[in-house]
């Protein structure tokens, strides 16, 4: 991802993995393989997808803003149009 981004792995303070990967994930053993970093925190934020949505809901009036914000910081990446992704080997 840090190639994809064009930032360091120094860069990042912490991993936030989602959902059930980020909550059933063995971190010592994604570690070992080279999936995860040894020298990065790893914080795993469960369904961030339901608690985005929740808080748009419930915070009608600074909803616009808060999409704004978002939108400006994502970026959109095709992993799977990549065609040097497969064989990018995490180790």
């Amino acid at each position: 991802m840090a190639a994809v981004c064009a930032c360091s792995p120094a860069e990042a303070s912490k991993t936030l993995p989602a959902g059930a990967f980020g909550n059933y994930i063995r971190q010592t053993s994604a570690r070992a393989i080279g999936l995860l970093p040894d020298d990065l925190a790893v914080e795993p934020v469960g369904n961030s997808a339901l608690r985005g949505v929740r808080t748009l809901l419930l915070t009608p009036s600074t909803r616009h803003a808060r999409l704004k914000k978002i939108a400006a910081l994502s970026r959109h990446v095709e992993l799977a149009a990549d065609p040097d992704f497969q064989y990018i080997s995490p180790r």
